[in-house]
């Protein structure tokens, strides 16, 4: 809660011991600070992605509470775009999502990029020797790992250090990342008495999004019909919630847009206005 509260607000701070701390009551009063911010961010996202309250929520308790979070659903039931729209709107915050089975190593995962150096040899020769720059899952504040359950081996090994604590292990050290929410989606689970069972376990958010339902699925036939019906071109709305009668609609928009035009003849080079 601490980090997370420092992305929307600067924590005050007071000297205890000699070193610098916050005290119980200054964290309460900061968790009640954002809670409009929260609000406000949550109600922008639900503008646009019609449905996913639920999902709103997980992320939420996943930044605050540091637990990793687990999306269940079919591809295309915007579970990347919803927590991508909440990250997008923290101040300072990076974003990182990936296709796991994609990723075919762990430096595709954690560098940024590589560089070639000359180390001086107690002979006085010279070595050459790589150094990697880390960044990408490293460097992020918010990780979604889609598809989590087919990495490959060792990336898995990654993620797991990541949902544990935000730490990851690369060329032999330990490298502390500004990690503040760890989530994950799949359209399938896992055996949890398989290889899997441990970063299972790490999923204590654990949720099933659903396709939208009827009711969601005609606000956004009705949002993106909306441009048209304003300008004379769809007279009425879709006669069902699905959409299934927009054709329909869409023809007698077109025959009603042809009845007011002239008939045009190739050559005629005719500048009457287009619409009566």
């Amino acid at each position: 809660m601490r980090r997370f509260a420092s992305h929307l607000t600067p924590p005050p701070t007071f000297l205890k011991g000699g070193r610098k701390e916050i005290s119980m009551n200054e964290l309460l009063r900061q968790a009640l600070g954002i809670v409009p911010k929260v609000s406000r961010i949550s109600a922008e996202v639900l503008v646009s992605h019609i449905d996913r309250d639920d999902e709103v929520r997980a992320a939420w308790l996943a930044l605050v509470s540091g637990r990793p979070a687990f999306f269940l659903g079919s591809p295309g039931v915007d579970k990347t775009g919803t927590v991508q729209a909440i990250a997008s709107r923290i101040a300072g915050a990076v974003f990182y999502d990936e296709l796991m089975p994609t990723v075919v190593s762990v430096e595709q995962l954690l560098v940024e990029s590589t560089s070639i150096e000359e180390v001086p040899l107690p002979n006085g020769g010279k070595a050459i020797q790589t150094r990697d720059r880390l960044g990408k899952a490293a460097n992020a504040h918010l990780v979604f790992a889609d598809e989590i359950w087919k990495s490959e081996p060792r990336v898995l090994n990654i993620l797991l250090d990541l949902a544990r604590g935000g730490e990851v292990r690369h060329e032999g050290r330990v490298v502390k990342t500004p990690l503040l929410a760890f989530l994950a989606a799949s359209n399938e689970l896992p055996d949890p008495e398989g290889n899997l069972g441990a970063l299972w376990s790490r999923m204590t958010i654990r949720l099933v999004t659903q396709p939208l339902n009827r009711a969601g699925k005609f606000h956004r036939t009705s949002s993106t019909s909306s441009w048209t019906s304003t300008r004379n071109w769809l007279t009425n709305r879709p006669r069902t919630s699905h959409g299934c009668g927009r054709t329909t609609a869409d023809s007698a928009g077109y025959s009603t847009f042809c009845r007011h035009t002239p008939c045009w003849k190739v050559g005629l080079g005719s500048k009457k206005p287009i619409w009566r």
